[in-house]
């Protein structure tokens, strides 16, 4: 099993993952203490995909959250 699906299955045990964003997840699931590292929000939807598939996650626990944009379409 990939690193960053062992991390998503303990992290589920812990949090809710449904109610984050997938840029929520990527930055539980940095091993730097930087604020700015994270996991990719694409590579962590991949993985969620893969357990979910695998049977190690159920489907309601995908993440059903988005983060609303700090920019106006007008701007």
């Amino acid at each position: 099993m990939h690193p960053i699906q062992e991390k998503l299955l303990k992290l589920s045990q812990m949090r809710d993952l449904s109610k984050l964003s997938y840029r929520e997840i990527g930055r539980h699931l940095a091993d730097s203490s930087d604020v700015y590292a994270r996991v990719h929000p694409q590579t962590v939807k991949y993985h969620i995909d893969q357990l979910i598939e695998a049977g190690l996650l159920n489907a309601s626990q995908r993440p059903t959250k988005r983060v609303e944009s700090n920019t106006s379409p007008n701007a």
